[in-house]
């Protein structure tokens, strides 16, 4: 039996270092792995027309005066990967009740921080995300790093490894082309 490297390498790669290993596997060969499954609990791989949704905390994540993101909402996409939910596996109504419960417990851990709550779900296009190219490089991957406790679960990663501005301007675009529905239009 084939050994399915993708998730040997999810499994095996410190998580807070998963995208700058992944960028050493190179670019051909990360791809190569996003039609694999990335973990024992998954779904099956991201499929291309796929919508994922990044939860979207306020303050950590929304600038109330500004009234838009804040850049530092997908800095995770260069190094432990961007956490997401997949629109074909959960519902918006599940999404939004995991990350009002991952805020509550957030804030009774933390009461002595300002509170967290969840702002709006960042939709985003997987073949948006995977048309994106820097050179001759695709600047993401998009792994099903599903979880026992939530199958919808997958990783947005930065593949292109260019240095520090490359990688803020991978993440403006990142940026862009993410939509935000507030949690109140979800019902």
């Amino acid at each position: 039996m084939e050994v399915n490297r993708c998730q040997a390498f999810f499994q095996s790669t410190d998580p807070q270092q998963k995208v700058k290993e992944l960028q050493k596997v190179g670019n051909e060969e990360a791809v190569r792995w996003e039609a694999l499954s990335a973990s024992q609990h998954s779904p099956g791989p991201v499929a291309a027309g796929e919508v994922v949704c990044r939860q979207v905390t306020h303050p950590t994540f929304f600038d109330s005066e500004t009234g838009k993101l804040k850049p530092t909402a997908f800095d995770d996409v260069s190094n432990k990967g961007l956490s997401v939910d997949r629109l074909s596996v959960a519902t918006e109504k599940e999404i939004v009740e995991r990350g009002e419960a991952r805020n509550a417990e957030w804030n009774a851990k933390f009461s002595d921080k300002p509170s967290r709550t969840l702002h709006s779900l960042g939709h985003i296009h997987v073949n948006e995300l995977r048309a994106l190219f820097v050179g001759n490089e695709r600047a993401f991957g998009i792994y099903d790093t599903a979880l026992e406790t939530n199958r919808s679960h997958a990783d947005v990663c930065q593949l292109a490894s260019g240095g520090p501005q490359q990688a803020r301007s991978i993440r403006a675009s990142l940026f862009e082309m993410t939509r935000c529905v507030p949690v109140d239009a979800q019902a």
